[in-house]
């Protein structure tokens, strides 16, 4: 019987995998895509944030992204506010309702986050973010492409 060696792909998405299942798991709701969405909007607060800064800062596909931030604005999570000049663009908003529930949400990221990095040391942290960089950029298409 052939060994299997491990593989970069299949345990990153183990891992996406197990980030999911306890993200999804906490008692705040949405998913966690919605929960990084609101996340990198309340990071941003203060600036524009469009619905293509989601798309790159995610490495989604605009459908991706406007199917979740469907689900958000149905949810009274997020509004989409017309931009002056062109009607086209919405500019992304956070709503009341969102937050109230920003500060459960940082916490299950936190919590999350401090489970997922236990034992690694600040060096350990710096050379993973250093090769999952490189990876990231590896698989992000060129312009060209």
């Amino acid at each position: 019987m052939k060994r299997l060696e491990k593989s970069v792909c299949s345990e990153i998405k183990c891992i996406s995998n197990l980030i999911h299942q306890e993200l999804n798991g906490t008692t705040c709701r949405g998913t966690m895509m919605q929960k990084m969405f609101l996340g990198y909007l309340d990071a941003h607060d203060g600036q524009p944030v469009y619905q293509k800064d989601l798309e790159s800062a995610f490495h989604i596909r605009r459908s991706t992204a406007s199917g979740i931030l469907q689900i958000m604005v149905r949810d009274g999570l997020l509004v989409r506010e017309p931009v002056e000049g062109d009607a086209r663009l919405k500019r992304l908003a956070l709503t009341p309702i969102a937050m109230e529930q920003l500060a459960e949400m940082q916490q299950d990221i936190l919590h999350v986050e401090q489970k997922a990095t236990a034992g690694l040391s600040a060096a350990d942290r710096k050379t993973l973010f250093s090769l999952l960089d490189k990876v990231m950029a590896n698989l992000t298409p060129s312009k060209e492409e």
